[in-house]
């Protein structure tokens, strides 16, 4: 799947599948991300700081170069596998 020049604004994208998609000029702004498939579709330059991400479905390679909140960034550890203490 081809994505270009789409801006996401304030949508609902809840369970979406873009698996493998190749993003260009893309953005997602106040957008609903939880449990949506973005494996395989590299999200460099991509700002996903005002989405909802729980449960987003990425690898770390996905993530290289992704723009994420410093709460986001909690969520993403998992994948690393780490274990946050506060």
């Amino acid at each position: 799947m081809d994505c270009k020049q789409v801006d996401f604004n304030n949508s609902s994208l809840s369970s979406a599948d873009f698996y493998k998609a190749k993003f260009s000029k893309v953005a997602f702004h106040n957008s609903n991300l939880q449990q949506t498939g973005m494996s395989g579709a590299s999200l460099k330059g991509i700002d996903l700081s005002s989405c909802k991400i729980d449960g987003l479905g990425v690898t770390v390679d996905d993530l290289d170069g992704c723009i994420v909140s410093p709460e986001q960034v909690i969520s993403f550890s998992k994948l690393l596998g780490l274990v946050i203490k506060s």
